[in-house]
């Protein structure tokens, strides 16, 4: 829980705290740290995609993902467009909350294999379908949430980031971050492929006591989040 909530405050913060100095401060060297930003945000799009393709830890593929999507919130400030911006605070937090719901949900989980994998090892999800199918599908579609499959929030909000570098007129951006999207939703897929198509071979789960009122409390915070990112984008 400590983590999922200082995943998401330290994103949203970030955001607001450096609009303000961009938008204040430092507006007048508007053109400098614009040069900045050319070469930052290609870099965190490709290194936060890449980092995260072999982690098997969640909370390390959530790390690179945050680094990842820190381009994406870059670019709304490189524009200083009024609506890019508020697009950029509507995805910021539809990501945070699709962010602490994936570890609510998996911290339910106590993998019990060989020594070498741990409790955030999401490869040791596997089996989980058949020991608690509505966990199972709940992480499912936090997972895919997070990804950025329609009509989640983060699919939203990337939408509209890919519309604006469109009008805008930069292609080169545009066509790296749906390079990169595609890349990012290969390796969720893996984890709903463990979580739904995986034998019971040589890893054991336990869950933790789950109450029908966590499910339900759960499940109605996936569906409030599904409402928002209806309503806020359309």
């Amino acid at each position: 829980m400590v983590v999922a909530v200082f995943s998401a405050l330290s994103l949203l913060t970030f955001f607001h705290f450096l609009g303000k100095l961009l938008s204040g401060a430092y507006f007048p060297f508007m053109e400098y740290w614009q040069s900045l930003f050319e070469v930052l945000i290609p870099i965190t799009l490709v290194v936060g995609t890449l980092g995260a393709f072999y982690q098997m830890k969640l909370k390390r593929v959530l790390a690179y993902s945050s680094i990842s999507n820190i381009g994406y919130f870059l670019m709304a400030y490189y524009y200083m467009d009024r609506l890019f911006i508020e697009n950029i605070y509507g995805y910021v937090f539809f990501y945070s909350l699709s962010t602490i719901l994936v570890l609510l949900l998996s911290s339910m989980i106590v993998p019990l294999s060989s020594k070498e994998e741990s409790s955030d090892n999401w490869g040791s999800w596997v089996g989980l379908h058949k020991m608690n199918w509505w966990l199972s599908v709940l992480l499912v579609i936090a997972v895919f949430a997070l990804s950025g499959i329609p009509p989640f929030g983060v699919f939203f909000g990337k939408w509209y980031l890919l519309s604006n570098l469109f009008l805008w007129g930069n292609y080169w951006w545009m066509f790296l971050a749906i390079l990169m999207t595609l890349f990012t939703f290969y390796y969720y897929v893996r984890m709903v492929k463990v979580l739904t198509y995986g034998k019971l071979n040589q890893s054991t789960l336990i869950l933790k006591p789950i109450s029908s009122y966590s499910i339900f409390s759960l499940t109605s915070l996936l569906g409030i989040m599904l409402w928002l990112s209806i309503i806020y984008f359309i």
